[in-house]
C-alpha cells in the first residue's frame, strides 16, 4: 500500500476503497440519481411551489381585505341609516 494512500494524498482512491469497504461498488453508483439537471429541476420546481403558494397568500389576505372594507362599508351605511334625518338636517347647515 502507498503511503500517500495511508496520508490520505490520493483522494480518489481512498474514496473508492471506502466504497468498497461500505459495500458499493463505485463512488459514482451512489450518486447516480443525483445529476446537476436533476437537481436544478428539484430546485426549479420548489421554487414554482413557493411562488404559487405565496399567490395563493396574497390572493387569500385580499379577499379577507375586501370583506373586511365590505363589513365596514355595511356598518358605517348601518349607522348612517339609523341618524338618516339627522345627517340630512347636518348637511343642509352647511
Amino acid at each position: 500500500m502507498s503511503y500517500g494512500l495511508m496520508r490520505g494524498d490520493d483522494v480518489h482512491l481512498r474514496s473508492e476503497l471506502l466504497a468498497r469497504f461500505h459495500g458499493t461498488t463505485s463512488v459514482e453508483g451512489s450518486n447516480a440519481g443525483r445529476t446537476a439537471g436533476k437537481l436544478l429541476a428539484a430546485a426549479e420546481e420548489r421554487w414554482s411551489r413557493r411562488q404559487q403558494l405565496a399567490q395563493q397568500r396574497e390572493a387569500a389576505e385580499l379577499r379577507r381585505r375586501k370583506r373586511a372594507a365590505a363589513a365596514a362599508r355595511e356598518q358605517r351605511l348601518n349607522a348612517l341609516a339609523g341618524r338618516q334625518e339627522q345627517e340630512w338636517q347636518r348637511v343642509s347647515a352647511r
